[in-house]
């Protein structure tokens, strides 16, 4: 019930990884995501942050898989309106 806030990596071959959420955060709270890739490439940590309240990070291998883009997405359900 809620919001909640978190790290995921998904889909080249069909795989879904993710972090414990973030939840309990409140109407003007600022959400930061980042991705920052090993110097060798072979894996990427993913970090999801509230400054100053929580923080949820993954660290996947991605040894022989190919990411040539990144997404960020905002998923939203059982919203009926939005100021």
């Amino acid at each position: 019930e809620g919001w909640s806030f978190t790290s995921w990596n998904c889909c080249p071959q069909g795989q879904a990884w993710y972090s414990s959420p973030i939840t309990g955060f409140e109407r003007g709270d600022l959400l930061v995501g980042e991705m920052v890739a090993a110097q060798d490439l072979n894996s990427y940590t993913i970090t999801s942050t509230i400054p100053g309240k929580n923080s949820t990070t993954i660290t996947v291998d991605t040894t022989g898989l190919t990411f040539d883009w990144a997404d960020v997405t905002l998923e939203v359900y059982d919203v009926d309106t939005c100021a």
